[in-house]
């Protein structure tokens, strides 16, 4: 997964090639912010996709990431102790969001596009990761842990699902786990989880062919 979306963000060197020369305080910020909560991954994606510096490609990442982990990119926190006049603010904030909205919406065609690249060349993996990318887009949530799709559920954040669910592999389990700790969104969480899709098994069976073997002449 961390291949496809490095690869994903080199695309980046010919989609935003005119976006090098915007402000930058906010965005490395952000991308500080990123790399406490991701540790030496986030710069293993940096390298996997070649975004060092300045550069349009490290600006993507950082937009994705930062909806991937549902940070936000308008927190007046960011700005603590910097010389920026509330004026300012407001444009590198509204630019920002403006940035980051033009970048999802433009994710879809290009995750369209590596997916013919994959299949075209029978690329099980790296097809399957860049289908998986598309649900944690629209959902927003961050590739690598399977836990994470419990954020899904009402009024759980990504940073909680651990702690909350311990090892829960399944919605029973996390729910369990949230009702013992007398969670005050379990309620919410249980509606949500009675109306969850589910895929079920409801028939199995296999038509074999036959096979005439000749005997060699």
């Amino acid at each position: 997964m961390d291949e496809v979306v490095g690869t994903l963000g080199k695309s980046f060197e010919w989609e935003w090639p005119k976006r090098t020369t915007k402000p930058w305080k906010e965005l490395d910020a952000i991308d500080s912010q990123i790399g406490k909560k991701l540790g030496c991954k986030w710069l293993e994606i940096h390298n996997l996709a070649g975004s060092n510096g300045q550069g349009c490609k490290r600006r993507a990442l950082i937009l994705l990431y930062a909806h991937l982990l549902r940070l936000p990119v308008s927190m007046p926190s960011l700005h603590e102790g910097s010389s920026f006049q509330p004026v300012d603010y407001v444009k590198l904030t509204h630019f920002t969001l403006l940035e980051q909205t033009q970048l999802l919406l433009q994710m879809p065609q290009l995750l369209g596009a590596l997916l013919t690249v994959t299949t075209s060349r029978s690329w099980l993996i790296p097809t399957l990761s860049v289908m998986q990318l598309h649900a944690y887009l629209a959902q927003a949530l961050l590739p690598g842990d399977e836990r994470f799709r419990f954020a899904q559920l009402p009024g759980i954040q990504c940073d909680e699902v651990k702690a909350l669910g311990g090892d829960a592999a399944i919605l029973e389990d996390f729910v369990a786990a949230l009702d013992a700790k007398s969670d005050r969104r379990t309620g919410d969480v249980k509606k949500a989880v009675q109306s969850w899709g589910r895929l079920e098994l409801v028939d199995v069976s296999f038509k074999g062919s036959s096979m005439v073997l000749f005997p060699k002449i």
